[in-house]
């Protein structure tokens, strides 16, 4: 992969991660369906290897460590189908649904207050 599109790819996914992936994994319970991912897995895995190589041939492990632990997120992402169908299975719970309107009402103020 070109280090320009592998840059672009990884500031991407870091701003994906920032912003998004917190709500996805409370709302999905960590089985968040692939389609929310802003590219397929595996050019994730491949443009964040990419730019760690260059930072590991700069010397910077830093960013090389910061970099790869984003990877263990993309294992929350799962088959579309599955992810749905667990998802309809926890919000037919009257338990999961007293727990998580309120978690994600924090969410929201959170954000709010930012």
């Amino acid at each position: 992969m070109e280090l320009e599109k592998a840059e672009n790819i990884v500031r991407i996914w870091g701003i994906f991660l920032e912003h998004s992936f917190g709500k996805l994994n409370l709302l999905f319970m960590a089985k968040i369906p692939d389609f929310f991912l802003p590219f397929p897995k595996e050019t994730i895995e491949v443009a964040v290897n990419t730019i760690a190589e260059m930072h590991h041939n700069a010397g910077n492990t830093e960013a090389v460590n910061s970099l790869q632990s984003t990877l263990p997120y993309l294992i929350g992402f799962i088959d579309n189908e599955q992810a749905i169908i667990n998802a309809a299975k926890l919000f037919k719970d009257d338990k999961y649904r007293d727990k998580i309107l309120p978690a994600l009402k924090r969410n929201q103020d959170n954000w709010i207050n930012i």
